[in-house]
């Protein structure tokens, strides 16, 4: 939200703006097992995600934040770059359900109005949805002995709590979110936590794990011990549908990532890096022509050491109305040609070159043969088609764990597929197009599986076609080779 828009509003609904923090700590517990992204019983939702980000994109260069604050951060001076915040489920849920007491119970605060049952932590949301009658002691909003304190309530979902944030105004993530960064100091410049700058504070400085609670014009940050940061810890789009959106994805590890993408509906975008570092910065796109419908998309990182990182680990993440699921285990196809016989990965062996994309020229097709893929990686509906082979030809799609650079002749043609080496399927060509798998073949991770491959999720696969091309004179030096090579694919699962 531009800064001019967001003072007035603040001013107007400021003294809803509270947080609390505590200096005694319990002992540090793990911020939970689900660092990748995936929706665990429905946390995080949209609004959470984005709150989520917003964090470690300010983190990671503050003062692009302060800048825009302006007077209000009368501080923001004090603020380096820090590392991202792990996302952890206690948190997550001690955050909604805040949220939740707060709009069912008519009250706003940091401490609940009752004293909670000792298992709410497993109660909501399945069993109770924060409504005195399943979340008070004695079914009413009433104290017995003594309210439950905000830090108590963390505790009860599991987390070692640290701080809290809760706003109470437009229902925007952004707007909420920004109520809170660009929360006015009224002039003080120590570098120090009061209950001016407080919410900022916190965003910018505290390490640890964190988790947003978002209801509509409620939310709740609730900060805590513990986690460990992911490579991609946090990432999301905004606004939520729009002809136009802009997502982002913040990354963190020693070395710069070799290439970051988002694949939006099976098309890869590239990434730019506009905030932070390399090593420890925000990347965005804007994606255009997602106004309508649902539109699945994920995060594509590969490290320095070439290794696939995605956000979220499995799944999908979606642009759209609410009924298009924040998080979803369909995941669209990312397939990328390598390898091809074109000239740009090396010579073909028979010194002639293919179209760009495709094999090197085969002895009945100039253009050489081309590898395509189509379907989802989740479920597995993924289908390898060669197209361009002689009209008829014994056929074998050929999978491999590593690619290879350089590229190695390979018959006629070129492979850039290594590592462990897997026959995936055989097939005859039909008018130069063979496809696998055909009716009653097994999908491709389930032959990968039982050739001894099994495939985790966000790995990457290479293919290739090999293919008959028996005709001697076609490639005289060296002689004696009889088939050839499409162009290569790398799939991530």
């Amino acid at each position: 939200m531009p800064r001019a828009a967001l003072a007035p509003f603040l001013d107007s609904i400021g003294p809803l703006l509270i947080l609390c923090a505590v200096a005694t700590l319990a002992a540090p517990v793990s911020a939970g097992p689900f660092q990748g992204g995936e929706s665990v019983n429905g946390f995080p939702n949209w609004g959470e995600r984005v709150i989520h980000e917003w964090i470690n994109r300010a983190r990671c260069d503050p003062q692009i934040e302060m800048a825009q604050c302006g007077s209000n951060c009368s501080e923001g001076y004090c603020y380096s770059p820090k590392p991202p915040l792990p996302w952890s489920l206690p948190l997550n849920k001690a955050a909604r359900f805040h949220c939740d007491e707060m709009q069912l119970q008519s009250f706003f605060g940091h401490d609940s109005h009752c004293t909670l049952v000792a298992n709410i932590g497993s109660l909501y949301p399945d069993s109770c949805s924060g409504v005195a009658s399943c979340a008070c002691i004695g079914g009413t909003s009433m104290c017995n002995a003594i309210c439950t304190t905000w830090n108590q309530r963390v505790a009860l979902f599991g987390a070692s709590p640290m701080g809290e944030s809760i706003a109470n105004g437009p229902a925007s993530p952004d707007a909420l979110f920004y109520l809170w960064l660009y929360q006015n100091n009224l002039g003080m410049t120590n570098c120090s936590w009061n209950n001016n700058n407080a919410n900022r504070w916190n965003m910018l400085m505290l390490d640890g794990s964190v988790g947003a609670g978002f209801t509509g014009t409620l939310a709740t940050i609730d900060y805590g011990v513990g986690g460990t940061i992911p490579k991609i810890p946090s990432g999301s789009h905004y606004p939520r549908q729009a002809s136009s959106v802009d997502v982002w994805a913040n990354w963190y590890d020693a070395s710069a990532p070799s290439e970051a993408l988002v694949n939006v509906d099976g098309t890869c975008h590239p990434l730019t890096l506009l905030r932070g570092t390399p090593q420890n910065g925000a990347w965005s796109a804007t994606i255009s022509g997602v106004g309508t419908g649902c539109h699945r998309y994920y995060f594509v990182f590969r490290d320095a050491a070439g290794t696939i990182t995605t956000y979220p680990g499995t799944g999908s993440l979606g642009i759209g109305p609410t009924g298009c699921a924040d998080w979803d285990t369909s995941r669209p196809l990312t397939a990328r040609p390598i390898c091809p016989g074109d000239g740009s990965a090396g010579a073909c062996p028979c010194g002639n070159s293919g179209a760009s994309g495709h094999g090197c020229a085969n002895s009945q097709v100039a253009a050489g043969a081309l590898s395509s893929a189509t379907g989802t990686t989740f479920p597995d509906t993924v289908v390898l088609t060669s197209s361009g082979e002689l009209p008829v030809a014994l056929s074998i799609f050929l999978q491999g764990s590593a690619r290879l650079s350089p590229s190695v002749f390979f018959g006629d043609g070129l492979r850039c597929a290594g590592g462990t080496l897997k026959r995936i399927g055989t097939k005859s060509a039909s008018g130069g197009v063979a496809v696998y798998p055909g009716v009653g073949d097994p999908s491709i991770s389930a032959r990968s599986a039982a050739l001894g491959d099994p495939i985790p999720a966000g790995a990457s696969r290479y293919y290739l076609t090999y293919y008959r091309d028996p005709n001697p004179a076609f490639c005289p030096n060296p002689p004696g080779n009889t088939w050839n090579a499409t162009g290569g694919l790398e799939l991530v699962w």
